[in-house]
């Protein structure tokens, strides 16, 4: 796995538990919708939808190909990342290290996260966002 695509996936896990920490009531137009991979729902990753006009990013957490969130809205630029464990390998940070790390890799190409071409509308009535990718 690639280190941006590494970084772009702790970023936005980090950016999702944090925005999850408040216990205040949603701000904002509820969306839903599915994320597909190539027919079949994806069984966990993120979301993020980014709107254009301003730097304000929304995101939430897909599971079973389902996800839930509150956005402002506007033009949103989407980025979605998922990962899946290939391997591990030691992480070797001293001698005697014996810690193992997970090896990951993307499993949603570039061009529906970090080189995104996906792109929606939210309106004030909110809706449902669906987005059917393709691996290839």
């Amino acid at each position: 796995m690639t280190r941006p695509i590494l970084f772009f996936t702790i970023f936005i896990s980090i950016y999702l538990v944090c925005s999850g920490c408040s216990h205040n009531k949603p701000d904002g137009i509820k969306i839903k919708g599915t994320v597909t991979l190539d027919g079949v729902p994806l069984e966990t990753g993120n979301i993020t939808f980014h709107r254009k006009d301003i730097d304000q990013s929304f995101g939430s957490v897909i599971l079973n190909g389902k996800y839930e969130t509150y956005v402002q809205p506007g033009e949103m630029t989407v980025r979605i990342a998922a990962t899946r464990q290939v391997g591990t390998k030691p992480r070797n940070d001293f001698p005697g290290d014996t810690v193992i790390d997970p090896v990951l890799e993307s499993i949603i190409p570039e061009k529906y996260n970090l080189k995104t071409t996906l792109n929606c509308v939210v309106n004030e009535k909110g809706s449902e966002q669906n987005f059917e990718l393709l691996s290839k």
